[in-house]
């Protein structure tokens, strides 16, 4: 793939990367997981089979990025407080009962509704089949329900 095309690609899809990182990692490192992404899929396109699938491959590399730094932040938050620190800002009650959902469930519901990405797009960046995503947001539906109820 020529650099051009590359860049062509970059500008197409860096909103649905970024989107899909906020999914993922909240506003705070969508962006800078979302550039990340770019950086490593140029430096890996010798990975690329079809050019074709760019966007599967793509959203794979946003998700598996999204998920690493997730896991980093949740790692420092465990992590005590300096005596100077402010705690951390409350969540509303929306987000804290999405939050309490499942990993399955969460993810779909902040690719949904956070990201705007179609059922279709989910099952693609998840690698999974869109049935199991439309039950996973059936699901999380009906636990939200309950909680907020």
């Amino acid at each position: 793939m020529k650099r051009e095309e590359f860049e062509r690609l970059v500008v197409e899809w860096a909103p649905r990367a970024t989107a899909l990182a906020r999914a993922i990692v909240g506003d705070a490192d969508a962006e800078d997981v979302a550039q990340e992404s770019f950086i490593r899929a140029w430096k890996s396109l010798g990975s690329l089979g079809e050019a074709g699938r760019f966007d599967a491959w793509l959203m794979a590399i946003v998700r598996n990025l999204a998920k690493n730094r997730r896991r980093d932040r949740e790692v420092e938050r465990r992590l005590p407080l300096p005596p100077t620190a402010a705690p951390p800002v409350e969540f509303d009650r929306v987000r804290a009962a999405v939050d309490a959902l499942p990993e399955e469930q969460r993810e779909v519901v902040r690719l949904r509704y956070e990201a705007d990405l179609s059922y279709e797009e989910i099952a693609a960046a998840l690698g999974v089949d869109v049935n199991l995503v439309r039950s996973r947001i059936h699901e999380a539906k009906r636990a939200l329900e309950q909680r907020l109820s």
